[in-house]
């Protein structure tokens, strides 16, 4: 008989004071202003398709999501003419507690290797 393993949410310990939550941050991003009026895209052009898959895997993985970021249309060709990613990478720099940043999909943030490679993805 075939077993398959758990999924890492099936197995989750419930947060206590010796096990403390991960926390998270999401970042949503849409090109246009017509994006951030779709209610949902399966294709990922909508700021709920995003949100909905970046809080199924924070609950998959264990994380708490504590913030959201969105850069609504903006459509820059680099992150660092993106000021909300901006901000969010100045929190992750300074605050230390945070341990990840979940978003939908890398293409979503990144045009290029270079600037995967500059934010330390």
């Amino acid at each position: 008989m075939l077993q398959l393993r758990p999924t890492p949410a099936e197995t989750k310990p419930e947060p206590t004071l010796l096990t403390p939550c991960l926390r998270a941050l999401a970042y949503y991003r849409v090109s246009t202003k017509k994006q951030l009026e779709t209610d949902y895209d399966p294709d990922g052009n909508s700021i709920q398709t995003q949100r909905t898959d970046c809080h199924t895997t924070a609950d998959r993985y264990g994380y708490d999501v504590v913030d959201e970021y969105l850069e609504p249309g903006n459509s820059g060709t680099s992150v660092t003419k993106r000021p909300v990613f901006q901000k969010l990478s100045k929190r992750v720099a300074e605050s230390g507690d945070i341990d990840a940043v979940i978003m939908y999909r890398c293409n979503r943030i990144f045009r290029n290797e270079w600037d995967a490679a500059i934010t330390g993805h």
